[in-house]
């Protein structure tokens, strides 16, 4: 299984967000709609499935040991127009673990002693989590949904958004003069305009017992768990709760594991990265693997090799059958 967190798109937006690429046209059945997206989907590979609906920042608290309110909090670079602020295509920014310690150290100076008590914690390069804030019932956007966009159609809503919001402005306030920033400007890196928060909720939402390595085994369909390979902090949290294994991406012979695994299943969550699905697709026809399903946007398209002996049917473009 092969997963993009960071796509997501409308039909009228597939040529902007992936036209540079040769989109594979190929025989398949109809994509599927995920409800609770990937997210959701690997919770129910774990055997999980109550952790498909839970808040993304309770996920990473109860990994943490975070007791009460969470929110993610992702640093990003906003590009301003005359009369609208966007979000580029590379606006998630990925910080060094100094200059998240120097924002952590900042952080806790400026707002540590409010009546609040607020918290920022580092988790990974593009990941903190914020303690404190209470709005529970704020609705607020994945930024990785934005990505391309105007933010104003994203920023927090519902009946206790007004405080999230309000947070919001001072956070951005507080980066305009940070000392990083100038520093990062001077290296010819962006500024970090603003950590985006969202994903929050109270951590007490999530009800689990952390499972040992082996109830994966029992819990699935299948006579081994799934492997999982990708960075990212949300997957880290699910395979911890359910017990699961995961490896990084730097994991040497990465892409040789994933199609000599013996495992009933292999999960692959990692940024768009057309020239190794493409690799995949080859590897797919040769028949190093019978199926392969992709998984962005919400969907899920599977593909199998004898999807192609079915020549009935109309090939695909996979790209527009995932928005």
């Amino acid at each position: 299984m092969l997963i993009w967190p960071d796509i997501h798109f409308e039909k009228a937006v597939v040529a902007d967000s992936l036209g540079q690429y040769d989109a594979p046209r190929l025989r398949f059945s109809k994509a599927e709609y995920l409800p609770t997206g990937w997210l959701g989907l690997v919770a129910y590979r774990l055997g999980l499935p109550q952790l498909a609906v839970a808040n993304p920042a309770a996920l990473l608290a109860s990994m943490l040991g975070i007791q009460g309110s969470a929110w993610i909090a992702t640093p990003l670079q906003f590009m301003a127009g005359l009369q609208t602020v966007h979000l580029p295509q590379n606006g998630i920014l990925c910080l060094e673990e100094a200059e998240r310690a120097e924002l952590v150290h900042s952080f806790e100076y400026v707002f540590g002693a409010t009546t609040q008590r607020l918290r920022l914690q580092s988790v990974a390069a593009d990941t903190f989590i914020l303690t404190g804030l209470e709005a529970d019932l704020a609705i607020t956007v994945d930024p990785s949904r934005v990505l391309g966009r105007n933010i104003e159609s994203a920023l927090p809503f519902g009946e206790t958004s007004g405080c999230v919001r309000a947070l919001l402005s001072e956070i951005e306030m507080w980066l305009h003069g940070q000392p990083l920033n100038l520093k990062r400007e001077a290296q010819g890196l962006p500024r970090i305009s603003s950590l985006w928060l969202w994903g929050g909720g109270a951590a007490s939402y999530v009800r689990y017992v952390v499972a040992s390595p082996q109830a994966p085994t029992e819990k699935l369909i299948g006579l081994l768990p799934p492997l999982f390979y990708g960075d990212d902090s949300l997957l880290s949290a699910l395979c911890y709760l359910g017990g699961a294994e995961r490896r990084p991406l730097s994991h040497t012979k990465c892409l040789n594991e994933l199609l000599e695994s013996s495992t009933s299943a292999v999960c692959y969550v990692a940024p768009f990265d057309h020239e190794f699905f493409t690799i995949l697709l080859a590897s797919l026809q040769k028949g190093d693997f019978k199926t392969l399903t992709v998984v962005a946007n919400d969907h899920k398209v599977q593909i199998s090799r004898r999807d192609s002996w079915y020549f009935w049917r109309q090939k695909n473009d996979i790209f527009k059958a995932l928005s």
